[in-house]
């Protein structure tokens, strides 16, 4: 998790997505932060975001900083609320102990947490999650038999297929950058979740492909790719930053096989760990990263629950205005 105020990432958010990127000190640390448009005809709307932010635990010195930026980045009207993702660990355990009593235990600890940076900070829980509330980080020094062992009983049994399938590996070429981005629009369209334009695509893969701080990978059967992921080299730490799976191919199991062979690649190339990114918090069924979580958590892992996204409103009125529209959108 450690991505969110990386280099790379900064790189990515101001010279990938062309998004304005700051610095501001925070309780003696920087931070880099940027500004996120949406334009309304002749207006522009401004939110601000501030991801991995570490809270003191002094309660004035926090509410010192939320007034300093309250104060600081409400310019103007059109300024909508600053959003922080704080890192601070609620819990972490392995995958294999989720069970309900653990899971009824996390959602009355999260639900608890809300409410009390509401009422502590007027911190609102954001409706536009930018920082997961959970993630899922797998240990790359294991065997491949180890790995599939540790796998629920259905994942071990999909990747044992794709195995006798004899299903291909590998980093695509410059050739099918465009086919990558196709399949993977397909894949956003059916599940309606927002993806980068192919201009920022195309940016993105280029860039980290010539600075070796990440690659594309693939699956694929009889010259038809099945599923991919792009990947960031974050020091020792794999990230699984955008990926897709064709759905027509389900029969094959794309899913725990790409992640499979995505390990062992990692292995092979000397990373410690594997991040999935973005996950639902346990103990939340109805959280609409339910059944993406469901997946991750079949090949086990560790999982770490961290506090998430809260909102510092600057124009109560606008605030309310632009979450009904990101609802309805939604």
């Amino acid at each position: 998790m450690s991505l969110y105020q990386s280099p790379i990432r900064k790189t990515i958010q101001k010279d990938i997505y062309n998004k304005p990127t700051f610095t501001i000190n925070l309780f003696g640390k920087d931070y880099f932060w940027t500004i996120k448009t949406k334009k309304l005809g002749p207006i522009t709307l401004k939110r601000y975001q501030i991801l991995w932010i570490e809270l003191p635990k002094d309660h004035k010195e926090i509410s010192k900083a939320i007034q300093e930026i309250k104060s600081k980045f409400w310019h103007h009207w059109t300024d909508i609320f600053f959003q922080r993702g704080i890192t601070s660990t609620i819990q972490t355990f392995n995958v294999k102990d989720i069970n309900n009593e653990l899971s009824n235990s996390l959602r009355d600890t999260r639900l608890s947490l809300r409410s009390r940076m509401r009422e502590d900070y007027h911190l609102i829980h954001s409706f536009r999650e930018n920082l997961p509330e959970s993630g899922i980080v797998y240990d790359l020094s294991k065997t491949d038999e180890e790995l599939i062992k540790d796998m629920n009983k259905a994942s071990s049994l999909r990747t044992k297929k794709a195995i006798k399938n004899d299903i291909g590996f590998r980093a695509i070429t410059e050739a099918e950058y465009d086919k990558f981005y196709h399949k993977r629009q397909q894949t956003a369209g059916k599940k309606w979740f927002h993806t980068i334009t192919k201009h920022q695509y195309h940016k993105l893969v280029k860039h980290l492909i010539s600075t070796h701080t990440g690659n594309v990978f693939i699956t694929e059967h009889e010259w038809e790719i099945l599923s991919g992921a792009i990947c960031i080299f974050d020091q020792k730490n794999l990230v699984c930053l955008y990926s897709f799976a064709d759905r027509n191919h389900n029969n094959i199991w794309w899913q725990q096989y790409l992640k499979f062979k995505i390990f062992t690649w990692g292995r092979a190339e000397w990373f410690a760990t594997c991040d999935m990114m973005w996950g639902a918090p346990t103990g939340f069924p109805e959280h609409e990263l339910a059944s993406v979580s469901a997946f991750k958590e079949s090949m086990w892992g560790i999982k770490t629950e961290y506090t998430g996204n809260f909102d510092i409103v600057l124009n109560p009125r606008l605030y309310k205005i632009f979450k009904r529209m990101f609802t309805l959108r939604k």
